[in-house]
């Protein structure tokens, strides 16, 4: 359940993208379980077609079984995508500007909204303030450090739960978050802090760490833009989920699904 439109400007929209997000979110989720619900009855029969594990496949391992990972929303807005994560079970933390994630906005609405029914599924959602846009360089990555993953300070629903410890965020998750060209160099400079950096790494966190972006294509130059810049200078490579994979009830050609990960 979520609120949106208003006066809150672009920020506090339900745009197409979340919903693409969170929807593929819960198809993954259904195909994990028709998955092991088959292979417990060692059933030779197929799942239904909405259930063929195109979405599960599409996925790395650290973003299959959301339960009680640890999940950080950029630019959350309305929180559509982070709250579905947490009534998935997953610990998020969804954040926006201070504004936008001020207690009594939207943002914070939404959480308490779907508090008891998070709280049933075993997931937990907060809200924050980070405002990549106008973090310094390595500043975002720092910020994030001090959100720590297990605490459950502030605003928030749900339970709190094991987690990875830390500032331990596995998942990131973004929705139509690139706008203009004036956004694609600031966020993808805070994706690359945020992401790490796999050469000599020590912690397999950080090797497996992905960003899910619901990207809505506004032209080809800013597609063009968005992969040749993150890919060029911030050393991120970018894998588009095919269309077929997305829920079949809420997807949309123009909303790109991208798996986002440091170039190994």
């Amino acid at each position: 359940e979520a609120g949106g439109g208003g006066g809150g400007g672009v920020g506090v929209r339900l745009w197409e993208g979340g919903v693409v997000l969170a929807m593929f979110l819960e198809r993954a989720r259904a195909e994990a379980a028709a998955a092991a619900a088959t292979a417990a009855a060692a059933s030779s029969f197929a799942p239904p077609a909405i259930l063929r594990a195109e979405a599960l496949e599409a996925l790395p391992e650290c973003a299959r079984n959301l339960a009680g990972k640890c999940v950080l929303e950029l630019g959350s807005g309305t929180g559509v995508a982070g709250l579905a994560a947490a009534l998935l079970g997953a610990r998020v933390t969804v954040t926006d500007t201070a504004a936008i994630s001020a207690p009594g906005g939207t943002l914070a609405g939404n959480a308490a909204r779907n508090a008891a029914a998070i709280l049933e599924a075993g997931g937990s959602a907060r809200v924050r303030a980070l405002d990549w846009g106008g973090a310094p360089s390595g500043g975002c990555a720092r910020l994030v450090h001090e959100l720590d993953c297990g605490d459950e300070g502030g605003q928030g629903a749900g339970g709190g739960g094991e987690g990875d410890g830390g500032s331990g965020y596995g998942l990131l998750l973004g929705s139509d978050l690139v706008f203009h060209s004036k956004t694609v160099r600031p966020l993808g400079r805070a994706v690359r802090a945020l992401l790490g950096d796999p050469v000599g790494a020590v912690d397999v966190v950080i090797l497996r760490k992905i960003l899910l972006l619901a990207h809505t294509s506004r032209s080809a130059e800013l597609d063009a833009e968005l992969r040749s810049v993150w890919a060029g200078e911030f050393g991120l490579h970018l894998r588009q989920i095919p269309l077929s994979a997305h829920h079949p009830l809420h997807r949309a050609p123009r909303v790109q699904l991208l798996i986002v990960s440091m170039r190994s």
